[in-house]
């Protein structure tokens, strides 16, 4: 995804947040960058979240919706719930992988989990022995 498209994305959303009175309190919508020093979940600089919510947050609330469009390795280091989880493909077959961290199974969980492709690709999403990916 080039930057002119992550701009008009991010223009969307904050007229979307707007239009439907969002604000700072409400759930706020992510894109998975992948910006950060590494590649946890955890870490805010790896979320987009445009202009209208915390910019030193990631998606961990119930009223937060996470979108990913990379083939990255996410490090998941602890269970995380959000209301939906939107996975497609960057244009190339993939997707990504979600990894847990440490010794013990991590999931995350969403209302709903949205996987789909692009310009006829498959996307694969793959979840380690350690990682699990489930909607409630």
């Amino acid at each position: 995804m080039n930057r002119y498209t992550m701009k008009r994305k991010t223009l969307k959303k904050t007229v979307m947040s707007l239009l439907a009175g969002g604000g700072a309190a409400a759930g706020a919508t992510y894109d998975w960058t992948g910006g950060g020093a590494n590649n946890r979940w955890d870490n805010h600089e790896n979320w987009d979240c445009g202009a209208f919510c915390d910019p030193t947050s990631y998606p961990s609330t119930t009223d937060d919706d996470a979108i990913i469009e990379w083939n990255d390795t996410i490090d998941v280091p602890g269970d995380e719930t959000v209301d939906s989880i939107s996975i497609a493909n960057d244009g190339s077959e993939g997707g990504p992988t979600f990894q847990g961290v440490g010794e013990t199974t991590t999931t995350i969980t969403g209302s709903s989990v949205i996987i789909s492709g692009a310009n006829s690709e498959r996307t694969i999403v793959t979840a380690t022995a350690a990682a699990r990916i489930k909607t409630n």
